[in-house]
């Protein structure tokens, strides 16, 4: 079974989800697009072994010609968040070449546009919004999971809990992770304890306008909180994100897949989340707090918005602190059920299946 990947080199999400599919995977081919001309985000193309690099510009996320590259000789075609042409589909079904999409839901462009052409398989990679993707029925829908390279990101056991980390990432739309939650819940949680929030600094115009008003509450809280509270910006080894820290607090506002919460898991630190979903499918709810809709806001589809009491949020943590004994080897048993070791043959099998 030949396999092609469309694939990123940038340390974003997207680009350590395809990163990771390429690693354990090994396609065959591999078609690595560079979006750094639209995005200003940086490119690390040196770690893919000789890849087709499309270098996209304004007037082409990507040419017919390198989607027949990739497809041609192929077997399945293995797709994250987006195609970025859609020809890709029509000329791998014109082939007798399969495709999967792993989809991201508030993204789908099938919400906007159904008469476009469809992969094969839509791919989900949790929980959120399944449902509602097979009720349209374009596609075949399933649930592929993303794995976690519990090899990356060393397990220590922690049995006490002094450092709350709080990932940000590249900041998304809506204070998609609820950092203004945690700063509120930091504040209130006395001298006790230390924090330390990660932060990949945004690079588009819209998005810097978009974090303001997070960013400022973001120093605020450090100044009041100085020589406890710690802001580590763009970070390049995401396995530094999880080597002190005890828990990790993601007051998410609203679903869909979350890496950071698989890797502190491999790390053994326990995630502490809003019970929504995907996260109530997967963490225990002993780490949950309830959440209430808040809001909404339109992607490609409506977005509910949640939020968390900080109150809630404060004895969660206290709570936990009280009873935190085997809980750091409880998380990494969960990472390993998701792990690529775990995975791997099931994917295999669900692409071995497609193609028959």
């Amino acid at each position: 079974m030949k396999i092609g990947l469309l694939a990123y080199s940038t340390n974003t999400g997207l680009g350590y989800q395809t990163l990771e599919f390429y690693e354990h995977m090994r396609p065959d081919k591999v078609l690595l697009v560079d979006l750094k001309q639209l995005n200003g985000v940086e490119t690390h193309h040196e770690r893919y072994f000789q890849p087709y690099v499309f270098e996209a510009s304004k007037y082409e996320l990507l040419s017919n010609e390198a989607c027949e590259w990739l497809v041609d000789g192929m077997d399945v075609v293995f797709v994250c968040e987006t195609p970025l042409n859609y020809h890709l589909y029509e000329y791998a079904r014109k082939k007798g070449v399969k495709t999967v999409q792993q989809y991201n839901y508030e993204f789908l462009d099938y919400f906007r546009k159904t008469a476009l052409p469809v992969p094969d398989v839509l791919a989900s990679p949790s929980m959120w919004g399944i449902e509602r993707v097979k009720a349209m029925n374009l596609a075949k829908v399933d649930h592929w999971p993303v794995p976690v390279d519990t090899t990356i990101i060393s397990f220590r056991e922690r049995s006490e809990v002094k450092t709350l980390v709080h990932i940000i990432g590249r900041p998304a739309a809506q204070d998609r992770n609820g950092t203004l939650t945690f700063l509120k819940m930091a504040e209130k949680l006395g001298d006790g304890y230390n924090f330390k929030v990660f932060l990949q600094q945004p690079n588009e115009q819209r998005a810097v306008e978009h974090f303001k008003p997070v960013q400022k509450e973001l120093l605020a809280v450090q100044y009041r909180l100085w020589g406890r509270f710690e802001i580590i910006e763009d970070t390049l080894d995401k396995k530094d994100m999880y080597k002190w820290g005890d828990i990790l607090v993601l007051p998410r506002r609203y679903g869909g897949l979350c890496l950071p919460m698989w890797e502190a898991l491999s790390a053994g630190m326990p995630v502490i989340m809003p019970n929504i979903s995907p996260n109530n499918y997967i963490l225990p709810q002993m780490w949950l707090v309830e959440a209430s809709i808040k809001g909404s806001f339109q992607a490609h589809t409506n977005i509910p918005i949640y939020d968390v009491d900080v109150d809630d949020l404060v004895a969660k943590i206290e709570k936990l602190k009280g009873g935190f004994k085997d809980m750091s080897k409880y998380a990494r048993r969960i990472a390993e059920g998701m792990s690529w070791e775990a995975q791997k043959p099931i994917y295999e099998d669900k692409l071995k299946r497609l193609c028959e």
